[in-house]
């Protein structure tokens, strides 16, 4: 079938390997300051779970330039792109921040918060492998725990 309206229907596939990506660099940096050794390597690899995360990004980018019909609102889609990578981008800035600063051991807080950074990661993802269901069901569930796993 031809169509005459550019539409493409892979934007939570790119929201679902965005979430992947965060929960990587998540995971990473909670192994980094677990661990707190091969600190040049490690940030390494945030670094380039990072890039992977502008990739992603501008792939999304460029679906929105191409589609007339989207999944949802495209301010949305922009702003949810953006910000999952400016998290991304704030976990680089603080693993290098470590090196940048000559910490020589991270404090339990700073272990702490990442952990959660983990966790929230987990829940972020199980949240867009939703975004297609229906109605959407138990994904308000998967966005509360999100922000529940602070207060545990």
């Amino acid at each position: 079938m031809v169509r005459l309206i550019p539409r493409d229907e892979k934007f939570l596939d790119a929201f679902i390997d965005d979430a992947e990506n965060l929960l990587a660099a998540a995971r990473a940096l909670e192994a980094m300051l677990t661990s707190y050794d091969r600190l040049d390597e490690r940030i390494a690899e945030i670094q380039t779970l990072e890039k992977r995360g502008d990739e992603i990004d501008r792939d999304i980018a460029s679906r929105l330039e191409r589609s007339f019909i989207t999944p949802f609102d495209r301010d949305d889609i922009h702003g949810l792109a953006v910000q999952l990578d400016d998290v991304v981008d704030l976990m680089q800035s603080a693993a290098e921040t470590c090196v940048i600063y000559d910490i020589t051991a991270p404090t339990p807080e700073m272990q702490r918060l990442a952990a959660i950074l983990a966790k929230q990661g987990e829940s972020l993802l199980e949240a867009m492998k939703l975004l297609d269901a229906v109605d959407h069901e138990g994904l308000g569930d998967r966005l509360d725990a999100v922000h529940d796993v602070v207060q545990a």
